[in-house]
């Protein structure tokens, strides 16, 4: 698997060359992220030889040229995503692959590629439904950590856990809401920064699984809300800019 960048103007698309050629085994790249100035691309690319993971991270440009390998791990990486002033990285790190294992959540600086753990226990990594987002002023980062093991349902796992933030520079973590026995997705946050969004499903004891609430927290903990009680389960969330009016 490649790398495919697509002109939305002209429909045309082109594929970009994976940077490792493995003589053993194989390699695929995912986790695909544009930088904010368009002008870079980050992916992971997982070598398996012998039955055990490696993940490289790479940047690149649009065009495919100026190749750098940024990090290595032993392990799988997934929910990579450009910091907004795209000076940082963040993404989810398993030692061990798999949908049900827990990940860390790190945070990848450009310039010097260091990398720094900042929370873990996060849930089902690669599912993008449990991704941390970044704040809109490149401080904070929203994410979902786990309380318990999954509950498996005939056709879905659903995870109890909360939200929290991370704060990047100090490395405080806040949590957001304080519930038993939900699956928490979707974490977003408000365009000021102020608000983090989510969606909470109350984990049913049988098959049936009833319509989860989208929630609103403050940071600051002052706001705590629910704002409806019929979602579906898997809706994604998005915030709508401010309305701007003229006097």
């Amino acid at each position: 698997m490649g790398v495919i960048i697509l002109d939305l103007t002209t429909g045309q698309y082109r594929p970009l060359d994976l940077p490792i050629e493995p003589e053993w085994g194989y390699s695929l790249a995912h986790g695909v992220s544009p930088s904010p100035d368009g002008a870079r691309l980050v992916y992971s690319v997982v070598v398996v030889e012998d039955g055990e993971e490696i993940t490289d991270v790479w940047t690149m440009q649009m065009d495919g040229q100026d190749k750098r390998l940024i990090h290595s791990v032993r392990g799988g990486v997934s929910c990579l995503s450009w910091s907004p002033n795209g000076s940082q990285i963040l993404y989810v790190y398993q030692s061990i692959s798999g949908q049900f294992f827990p990940g860390e959540l790190h945070l990848l600086n450009i310039d010097d590629s260091s990398d720094r753990l900042l929370a873990t226990d996060l849930p089902m990594p690669g599912e993008s439904r449990y991704c941390p987002v970044w704040s809109p002023d490149d401080r904070y980062i929203a994410f979902v950590q786990l309380d318990s093991h999954p509950t498996f349902h005939p056709t879905l796992a659903l995870v109890p856990g909360n939200a929290y933030f991370v704060d990047t520079v100090t490395g405080r973590v806040v949590k957001l809401s304080s519930f038993e026995n939900r699956d928490v997705t979707y974490p977003i946050w408000s365009p000021d920064g102020r608000f983090v969004a989510f969606v909470s499903i109350t984990i049913p004891s049988g098959e049936q699984i009833l319509p989860g609430e989208l929630w609103v927290v403050s940071t600051d903990g002052g706001q705590r809300y629910t704002l409806s009680g019929t979602v579906r389960w898997g809706n994604a969330l998005t915030w709508l800019p401010p309305v701007s009016s003229e006097e």
